[in-house]
């Protein structure tokens, strides 16, 4: 299921601000998850008393997730046709793989 919704305001005569929350929800869908196995014994060298280590593994698990992301931006007429808009792209929930903060900075014409 993917949701979104969002709003536009127009804050100035020549100033636009928009925010649009994005969503999408998995059901019953594989993830991965860290595991550790029984300890195993390793020797680092053919003189050297074994040592006890655990070995870093993962397991496959069907599970229901959500991911959630604002957008918010401006857009600003300085001109006549010239139209400059910022905008940044934040992750709400910190779910599987993320970026940080990302930034988006545009400038078009008018013809």
């Amino acid at each position: 299921m993917q949701y979104d919704f969002g709003a536009d305001w127009a804050a100035a005569k020549r100033v636009t601000v928009a925010a649009d929350v994005l969503g999408s929800q998995y059901l019953n869908t594989p993830i991965y998850l860290p595991t550790n196995s029984a300890p195993i014994s390793v020797a680092t060298s053919a003189t050297a008393t074994p040592t006890s280590q655990e070995l870093k593994s993962s397991t496959v698990e069907n599970s229901t997730y959500t991911i959630s992301n604002l957008s918010a931006g401006v857009k600003i007429d300085p001109v006549r046709n010239l139209v400059l808009s910022g905008n940044v792209l934040v992750q709400l929930i910190d779910n599987g793989l993320h970026a940080r903060p990302t930034p988006l900075v545009g400038i078009s014409y008018k013809f």
